[in-house]
């Protein structure tokens, strides 16, 4: 696994401990910007912290803002400080999760949602995903994959 790195500012380490079901599990995420583990229980929270990253270190850029009547988007966005990185890559890359661990590198912010790619560290596999729904869906179909007595039974269909 010597070919695995970040190499962006916006990369992060997602990894999985437990997993409870489609969009619940429990994790750490990683970055540079923070120093340890960020707790993580759902997709949703996943996606929050790390728009909520994004954002604070202006990369990737959304090509759609947020509308605020308050303040001007411009002084806004040059409020924002250059973040101080806290951790190594080799630091954030020595962590590793019970059942899974994920690089994702989200490379643009387009039409309300994330395009970038996804290695499995696991399976040294990379892919490239066009939205946060894929995104989430790849990793939890590589967990799955690899511990299959975690899929769920009670699935729903439409033939039901």
């Amino acid at each position: 696994m010597s070919n695995i790195y970040i190499g962006v500012p916006n990369g992060v380490v997602m990894c999985f401990d437990e997993i409870y079901g489609h969009g619940q599990y429990r994790g750490r995420l990683y970055h540079r910007y923070h120093n340890g583990a960020i707790e993580i229980a759902s997709s949703l929270q996943l996606v929050q912290t790390m728009e909520h990253l994004f954002d604070e270190i202006q990369f990737p850029r959304p090509n759609v803002k947020d509308r605020s009547f308050t303040e001007d988007s411009s002084a806004q966005m040059r409020r924002h400080e250059e973040k101080e990185r806290v951790m190594s890559d080799k630091d954030i890359l020595s962590n590793h999760g019970d059942i899974g661990t994920f690089i994702i590198k989200v490379q643009q912010r387009q039409a309300g949602t994330w395009q970038g790619r996804v290695t499995w560290v696991d399976r040294n596999k990379t892919v490239r995903f066009r939205s946060i729904l894929e995104l989430i869906k790849l990793m939890e179909s590589g967990i799955l994959a690899e511990h299959p007595e975690l899929a769920e039974d009670d699935t729903a269909t439409w033939d039901e």
